[in-house]
């Protein structure tokens, strides 16, 4: 069609709302805190980013001028350590989109450090049992994806705009392989660090 043969728009259609994008109304809110039936469809592992910048593994040390001060740990070749992460994606069992496009899907984001503080060592635990020693990132992936499990959620209030509906979050020591019953105590990590009483990092905080 020629542009002087296109029909058009009528001036009904000139003031309408404009579409603001998105092929789905905004979703009902999932159960908070209610046991859910679910499968990990993919894990990916990447770059921890803020802002579009690679994050990187620091400390907190005193300069000359008695101040606190972040500096960047090094690694053996003198170079900064960059900051990796998992991403979890779960799909639910029963919930699904609008016109049956697909299950829900809900995320987890964790930092892949097994150090006695992060949260990966546990949700390893809770999913994979003690049994379960990672050798790398690839073995990770590979023993959670398509493993069924029971997960929670939480409600986040929306902090920048009380008008809108809250995150949901999952709760990372609440994701659980279905043959465990309840996470009442969360485990302690079975990857425990050896970081001294100063908090400072050690080898074993570090991520791959």
């Amino acid at each position: 069609m020629r542009n002087d043969e296109r029909p058009p728009v009528s001036a009904s259609e000139m003031n309408k709302p404009m579409n603001k994008g998105g092929d789905l109304p905004p979703l009902p809110l999932l159960p908070d805190r209610e046991w859910l039936m679910a499968r990990i469809k993919g894990v990916e592992y990447r770059f921890a980013m803020f802002n579009g910048q690679i994050q990187y593994v620091t400390r907190i040390e005193i300069n000359d001028a008695g101040e606190e001060e972040e500096v960047a740990i090094m690694d053996d070749d003198g170079e900064k350590i960059a900051r990796k992460e998992f991403n979890v994606k779960f799909e639910l069992d029963s919930f699904s989109l609008p016109n049956n496009k697909g299950p829900r899907c809900c995320w987890l984001t964790m930092g892949a450090s097994l150090g006695e503080k992060a949260h990966l060592p546990t949700f390893l635990f809770n999913v994979l049992g003690e049994g379960f020693e990672p050798d790398s990132p690839q073995g990770i992936v590979d023993a959670l994806e398509g493993l069924p499990v029971k997960l929670q959620l939480k409600n986040k209030p929306n902090k920048k705009d009380s008008t809108r509906p809250p995150y949901q979050n999952v709760i990372y020591d609440a994701v659980l392989a279905l043959s465990k019953v309840s996470p009442a105590e969360p485990p302690e990590p079975i990857f425990p660090g050896t970081g001294d009483p100063t908090g400072q990092p050690t080898d074993k905080d570090m991520p791959f």
